[in-house]
């Protein structure tokens, strides 16, 4: 299964956004993107034209949740970045989700408890600024995620570094407790507001 994804074209700010969801859940996190087409049953399918075209500017708005109530056949814990996209309408095709939301997922586990404490603690902060997307890419849902991650755990090192310690290692990220995992994931959003300032405005 496939999907066409865009995502943050400054490294640094996509790196702590990486960061945040590693903290949140590090045996499901995947790099941050947003999802704007699918799903695709093959690759072929994804119109080579559609991969040329830039949505441009990004505007990060601050944390929302989906979640299920208590009569849903599946529990449902997410927590999200809202993302606003300009003319989404030209980029939007999710036909289960024909009027969804553009987003990121920095929460989508199992733990409704936990869930309150990311959005809790993403609440704390301001958001409301803006980047500009990479070009848009196909992404395909894999199995073995944490495998993946762990391959490419040194790409977020640095980030990683300034969130915990030098020389952290995925299996003590791990570890954390959920209160932990809050404090790391306060700091991770001081950074990131940091990094952002200079793109933070009134929208």
């Amino acid at each position: 299964m496939f999907f066409v994804a865009v995502g943050f074209s400054d490294l640094r700010v996509a790196r702590m956004l990486d960061v945040m969801r590693i903290i949140c859940e590090p045996d499901a996190a995947r790099p941050s993107h947003v999802t704007l087409r699918g799903p695709y049953d093959a690759k072929k399918n994804v119109s080579n034209s559609l991969l040329e075209k830039d949505v441009g500017q990004m505007i990060v708005r601050g944390p929302r949740t989906f979640f299920s109530d208590a009569y849903a056949p599946r529990e449902q814990n997410t927590v999200y970045l809202g993302i606003e996209i300009s003319g989404i309408g030209d980029y939007w095709h999710k036909p289960q989700y024909p009027d969804g939301t553009p987003h990121l997922t920095i929460y989508d586990g199992k733990s409704r408890k936990f869930a309150w404490i990311v959005l809790t603690t993403l609440r704390k902060h301001s958001w409301n600024f803006s980047v500009n997307s990479t070009p848009m890419r196909i992404l395909e849902k894999k199995k073995g995620v944490e495998q993946a991650y762990l391959e490419d755990f040194e790409n977020y090192r640095l980030a990683l570094d300034q969130v915990f310690f030098k020389g952290v290692a995925f299996n003590q990220i791990r570890a954390l407790s959920d209160i932990e995992r809050a404090g790391a994931l306060n700091k991770a959003c001081h950074i990131l507001h940091d990094l952002t300032r200079p793109f933070s405005k009134q929208y």
